[in-house]
């Protein structure tokens, strides 16, 4: 019984004091736990949290207005306004949110149909997640949220504020790697008329006319760029280490190349063909070869 307690004293010292020994493993580890009630807080898979009581009397609010409507059974029918009213409020801060206040239908449901796509693995639902939600903590999210800094592009050269629109889409950086996106869409689905957009890029909306399996293979391509973006701007940020877009690019087409080759691997040649196709892939030698110029 006393371990216990010592136990539990050192995990509320880890979580008031940053400082403390093991204070980083306790909150990141911590910060899984609450990311459903606090997603602003624990982002980034770098818990934001210093102050954990104000954690506590949300989710214990939240708790509350939970029991007052009726309990858990009658959620689908109440509002989300009415139970999480913080954090519809923070959803407003971020540029290109799809969400409206006042009711829990605000969200398409096409939006959850394309983050939770089965190509998908978890680091890429877990940022579309994010994105879905407005709580990717950019410099623009910072500033209107915690008022920290001044809200612009961390590239050089680039004074716009980081919104989630500028970062995916708008930023000269990553102008390079959505142009070749849209020309491999185009010769994919020989769609000329499609306009890429920033209801695809940030949530898989408005998506070419195409067949379902084809896709779920451009939201992969898309994920696989935002995520690759969303890393490059993290290196550049805390390690100071700006990527090129070239290199973003060739990274880019090396993760696509890599998982369809694991595909290969791993699944038996049906289920491979369902989920790789012409003109996607080609043969060669009876081995599957993606054509990414």
């Amino acid at each position: 019984m006393v371990g216990f307690l010592v136990y539990a004293i050192g995990v509320i010292t880890a979580f008031e004091n940053p400082s403390s020994p093991f204070a980083c493993f306790v909150r990141y580890w911590g910060g899984f736990l609450f990311r459903s009630y606090w997603p602003d807080s624990f982002s980034n898979n770098r818990p934001k949290a210093s102050n954990p009581t104000v954690v506590y009397s949300q989710i214990s609010d939240s708790l509350g207005r939970i029991k007052g409507v009726g309990g858990p059974t009658i959620l689908h029918h109440v509002a989300a306004s009415t139970l999480y009213p913080f954090l519809l409020r923070s959803l407003l801060h971020a540029t290109g949110s799809p969400v409206s206040i006042g009711s829990r239908a605000a969200m398409p449901p096409e939006i959850w149909q394309s983050a939770c796509c089965h190509l998908f693995d978890s680091r890429h639902k877990d940022l579309a997640w994010r994105i879905a939600h407005g709580v990717l903590v950019t410099n623009h999210f910072r500033l209107s949220r915690w008022s920290l800094g001044n809200g612009q592009c961390p590239r050089r050269f680039c004074r716009y504020h980081e919104t989630l629109i500028h970062l995916f889409l708008k930023c000269p950086s990553v102008g390079l790697v959505w142009e070749w996106f849209h020309t491999f869409v185009v010769r994919v689905t020989g769609c000329t008329q499609w306009v890429l957009c920033h209801k695809f890029v940030l949530y898989g909306l408005s998506s070419p006319v195409c067949l379902a399996w084809l896709r779920d293979v451009l939201l992969l391509v898309s994920a696989t760029i935002r995520s690759c973006v969303w890393r490059s701007r993290c290196r550049l940020v805390f390690e100071g280490d700006e990527t090129s877009a070239e290199s973003m690019l060739a990274s880019v087409k090396n993760e696509i190349r890599t998982r369809m080759e694991a595909d290969f691997t791993r699944l038996p040649f049906a289920v491979f063909g369902r989920r790789w196709r012409r003109p996607v892939v080609y043969y060669r030698d009876g081995v599957p070869r993606m054509k990414l110029t």
